[in-house]
């Protein structure tokens, strides 16, 4: 199988919009490994969150998102300087005056996203012509670990499925960790196809016994199969969830000729932070 090494970071760019002057953040290459360290210049407040993230220069897969691509990446390791700013923020990232009695302290989230644009999903128009779908992964202090998979939203998500208030996505969230009311939209307008929980007492067995303290430590990758009508996100080489998205990707059309950006990055409720990668690589065939 094809495979394309895009350790060096020459093959990436930073993703501007999150480095607006209030948070920086700077891409460096150390011992071979990719750093993304971000800071705030805010004051602790509510939602105060510091960001990072990086594109692909280039696109990668296959044209027309033929067959099965994969991009595989080492999370290595996060630290922080300790000093935390974002008090607080509710459970779906909505300034608060209290820490949320449920989920805890947001301490930190990071993902993957292929698409037609580089950056990530949300926050744009349902009209925009970006397609993108999204590996996430969210870190609270009492709540424990959650993962989804979620999609830039379109026009025939709105038509197809419900928008969860905050009070209703607390009340159904055993729902929705059970996958029966996914997919949803989420409040920042993005479209959740499946979502996981991982408490902090569970006792994991089989891919997911290596899930602790820390999302770190492990190898990930989002997969596309089925000539880019099947997404999923792997652990360590297993599959781990997969979502049926046939006909969200007009693979047809130029924008998926030459394959798709790759972008990852994180967020985080310290002053700064660093994200360190290592061994990124695709794999068609």
């Amino acid at each position: 199988m094809p495979q394309h090494d895009i350790t060096h970071i020459d093959a990436w760019e930073k993703v501007a919009s999150y480095d607006d002057g209030n948070n920086t953040f700077t891409l460096a290459q150390e011992a071979g490994d990719l750093i993304i360290a971000s800071r705030t210049c805010h004051p602790a407040g509510p939602a105060v969150m510091s960001y990072g993230g990086i594109a692909t220069r280039a696109r990668y897969f296959t044209p027309g998102l033929k067959g099965t691509n994969v991009f595989e990446i080492d999370f290595v390791d996060y630290t922080n300087d300790g000093d935390y700013v974002n008090t607080y923020m509710t459970a779906i990232g909505h300034p608060s005056d209290r820490e949320d009695p449920m989920f805890g302290l947001y301490l930190i989230g990071w993902g993957m996203t292929i698409g037609n644009r580089k950056g990530f999903v949300g926050g744009i128009d349902h009209e925009d012509r970006q397609h993108a779908v999204q590996f996430h992964f969210d870190h609270y202090s009492k709540w424990g670990f959650g993962s989804c998979l979620n999609r830039q939203i379109s026009s025939d998500d709105v038509r197809r499925y419900p928008r969860f208030t905050q009070a209703e996505l607390i009340d159904r969230l055993d729902e929705i960790y059970a996958g029966t009311v996914t997919p949803y939209r989420s409040m920042d307008d993005t479209t959740i196809l499946s979502a996981r929980h991982y408490r902090p007492d569970e006792e994991r067995v089989g891919p997911l016994s290596g899930l602790r303290e820390h999302s770190w430590g492990h190898r990930y990758g989002i997969m596309l199969s089925d000539d880019g009508n099947t997404f999923a996100w792997l652990l360590d080489g297993h599959v781990i969830d997969s979502y049926d998205i046939t006909g969200y990707f007009d693979t047809e059309s130029d924008d998926f000729a030459d394959g798709v950006y790759i972008s990852i990055g994180g967020g985080a409720g310290f002053r700064g932070n660093r994200w360190r990668f290592a061994n990124p690589r695709v794999t068609v065939s």
